[in-house]
């Protein structure tokens, strides 16, 4: 049995203890939809927090689930905002939010009362534990100024947004990779038991890590490259400016002394990429990445907390990012401008890779 894995009779005691426990996710997009989805449909008891539009289309008419099996209507109690989530002392709160909207969303839930059996009330903050999913290294540190026990997964997810209330899943032979660990470093009975929470949907891979930062620094190195796809057309020269952001990334966090652990090449991993391969969904196609997904919706982009996440750690230890810094910038700019993806071609990447500014569409 791989290491850190619950024992079959381990297993049925957590499963047991916890079946109680609810699982309130804030932020039902792409990924918290999607586990949110599993979970329901093996009869974990989940509350999802939406707003505005997300929240009246799946208080009507439930959360539609695009699968490789087709589309389920899901319907799951949904609230809309910390108010109507009338807390309990078992409860576990997942932030699923973009990064760039976790700080407001973490101080909204800080302070909302746990209720206790005997009356009693305690804030959330400090009664309850939070899970977060979001890329890149900040939400963490961000989340410590309110909750005192914080949980952090890097995940992988094929998934993406099709309007308010509907998910797509393109995961086939499993549909959500998550690596779990205590933040900051070590390993608790809570984890283990959250870690069983999400095992009982069996789409749900999970492993227990002790660093849970350096996998989380993999991921964010690998979506240092996300904001490409809105910016530059596909090409040779955009495969090398690709390799060059992360290899930045990687500069920082030697200057960092983390040392990423890549999934894809490390023997401690003991999940596959290959598990959530995207697979046909009937009668839908996959977007790209979500920075993509974010800027054909015309929705704020997670790029500041991804390529600025780098260049605000190279600053702060002293590393030149100015590949990160400009990409930061350009994609920015081409949301501003409302660009069609891909406006940029090799020679505006040519520039960027010379030092050059870049900011003129290709012909």
């Amino acid at each position: 049995m791989p290491a850190g894995w619950a024992t079959d009779g381990e297993a049925y005691r957590m499963t047991q203890t916890y079946q109680s426990r609810r699982i309130v996710i804030i932020g039902p997009g792409a990924t918290g939809g999607a586990i949110a989805a599993e979970l329901h449909d093996v009869g974990v008891e989940v509350l999802l927090v939406a707003r505005g539009d997300e929240y009246e289309a799946i208080n009507r008419h439930g959360l539609r689930y695009h699968t490789t099996d087709g589309v389920r209507e899901l319907r799951i109690p949904v609230v809309d905002g910390p108010a109507g989530a009338e807390l309990r002392p078992t409860d576990i709160l997942l932030i699923a939010t973009k990064a760039q909207d976790v700080e407001p969303a973490l101080r909204a839930w800080a302070w909302q009362p746990v209720s206790h059996p005997d009356g009693s009330t305690t804030p959330a903050a400090r009664t309850l534990p939070l899970l977060t999913i979001q890329n890149g290294l900040n939400t963490e540190r961000v989340a410590l100024r309110w909750f005192a026990t914080v949980y952090a997964a890097a995940i992988g997810c094929p998934a993406g947004k099709e309007g308010p209330g509907e998910v797509l899943n393109f995961g086939a032979a499993a549909r959500v990779l998550c690596w779990l660990g205590r933040y900051h470093g070590g390993s608790d009975a809570q984890r283990r038991e959250i870690a069983t929470l999400l095992r009982q949907a069996a789409p749900i891979r999970v492993q227990e890590v002790q660093d849970v930062v350096a996998w989380k620094a993999w991921k964010l190195g690998y979506n240092t490259v996300n904001a490409l796809e809105p910016v530059f057309t596909a090409s040779a020269l955009r495969d090398e400016l690709r390799q060059r952001l992360r290899r930045e990334a990687l500069d920082v966090f030697a200057a960092m002394g983390i040392r990423p652990v890549d999934p894809y090449h490390d023997s401690s991993s003991e999940l596959d990429f290959a598990l959530i391969a995207p697979q046909p969904v009937p009668g839908r196609t996959r977007a790209g990445n979500s920075t993509l997904q974010s800027f054909l919706r015309g929705a704020t982009l997670e790029s500041d907390y991804l390529n600025g996440e780098v260049v605000l750690l190279g600053r702060l230890h002293g590393v030149p990012t100015p590949l990160n810094a400009a990409l930061q910038e350009l994609v920015q700019q081409a949301a501003a401008e409302s660009r069609a993806p891909g406006a940029l071609g090799d020679d505006a990447i040519r520039e960027l890779l010379d030092g050059a500014p870049v900011g003129q569409e290709s012909a």
